[in-house]
């Protein structure tokens, strides 16, 4: 099985330094990966399933849609300043400054993802969360691609036949609930 050292100075400093094995991931390493995936579809339904059984929330379908969009881009927005090198990683070596990127990215993800709980601000904020999530997708399938050690990317191409689904469905829910819903 080939090995692929990571260039420091094009993924992230020289915490990454990581040797990737390309081909099959192992069995752990799948199960995280739908592990996490499961984690943020739970954290974008389950509120909207479980919500609906409170009296104020009940005929507020678009409301408790949009409570999952933010659980889902809060948590992922923390993460950007939780596992900076890791993320950074993600980033093609031709954009400068990986670790400033990740840092921003998971600014503009807490803050659209609070902006859709706003009347005033919930449209505007959906549309950008849909037009985001289509812009980050290159970055997926550059990290999938070059089989990158996060979170299921080192699953190559295996990782995006679940993602893009997952990343289409996350985007559709935007959609539904921020840019077309009403509370």
């Amino acid at each position: 099985m080939k090995q692929v050292r990571l260039n420091p100075r094009k993924h992230g400093g020289e915490n990454n330094r990581e040797w990737v094995q390309s081909g099959r991931a192992q069995a752990p390493q799948r199960r995280f990966s739908i592990a996490l995936l499961l984690l943020l579809l739970s954290l974008l339904t389950l509120p909207f399933v479980l919500l609906s059984r409170l009296p104020g929330l009940r005929d507020k379908p678009a409301l408790r849609g949009c409570i999952g969009i933010t659980l889902v881009f809060c948590t992922t927005g923390i993460a950007h300043f939780v596992v900076t090198d890791k993320l950074a990683t993600m980033i093609p070596p031709v954009f400068p400054a990986p670790r400033a990127i990740i840092y921003l990215t998971g600014l503009i993800e807490i803050g659209a993802g609070l902006a859709v709980l706003f009347k005033r601000t919930r449209r505007a904020a959906g549309w950008f969360l849909v037009v985001f999530l289509a812009m980050l997708l290159p970055f997926n399938i550059y990290a999938a691609v070059n089989h990158l050690p996060l979170a299921g990317h080192e699953l190559g191409w295996v990782y995006l036949i679940v993602r893009v689904p997952v990343q289409g469905f996350l985007a559709w829910w935007c959609w539904r609930f921020a840019c077309r819903g009403a509370f």
